[in-house]
């Protein structure tokens, strides 16, 4: 375990770091996609339910116009009344489809949303290895500065000691 591997370990660690913030945003797009979507079929449901209370409105004028006319005119309200009603059910059931499309899309944008917190948390776990990593390795650079430091000192000790030993022996009768 050298320099070497320590530098490739941060590598592989800003690597790792790299893929989940794309993976985040990913997720984020996605889940504004879907936020975007679902207020579509929010406008749309706006639509039919417009829709809906006017046709309501076209009925109960009709039942109001009815009693005022003749019986033989009676048959061809009752049917245009009958395919008003018609009418009304299939928008209502084209409405309860968009709610639940609309449903679908709000648990998985709540899905999404989990996701990405999940891979924030992640991310800020990986973050705070990283920084003990990086707190290791700056340990580490002092230990073997300081190392570097007592084996400067102790070969200038040995040099010293050499020199005056050869000068003893210079100077001995």
């Amino acid at each position: 375990g050298g320099a070497g591997d320590e530098s490739m370990e941060v590598d592989a660690l800003y690597h790792k770091i790299g893929v989940l913030q794309a993976k985040a945003t990913s997720e984020e797009k996605a889940r504004v996609g879907a936020q975007e979507r679902a207020v579509g079929m929010a406008e749309q449901l706006l639509e039919k339910e417009k829709e809906i209370s006017n046709l309501q409105a076209m009925i109960s004028s009709g039942e109001a116009f009815k009693k005022k006319k003749p019986a033989r005119d009676k048959v061809s309200q009752n049917d245009k009344t009958l395919k008003l009603q018609n009418k009304m059910r299939d928008i209502e059931t084209e409405m309860q489809k968009v709610e639940n499309k609309l449903a679908e899309k709000e648990e998985e944008c709540r899905i999404k949303a989990r996701k990405i917190a999940e891979l924030l948390f992640k991310l800020q776990v990986e973050e705070d290895s990283n920084l003990r990593i990086g707190d290791q390795i700056i340990d580490l650079r002092e230990q073997l500065k300081r190392k570097e430091e007592e084996t400067d000192k102790l070969v200038a000790a040995a040099k010293e000691a050499e020199e005056a030993s050869a000068s003893l022996a210079q100077t001995a009768p």
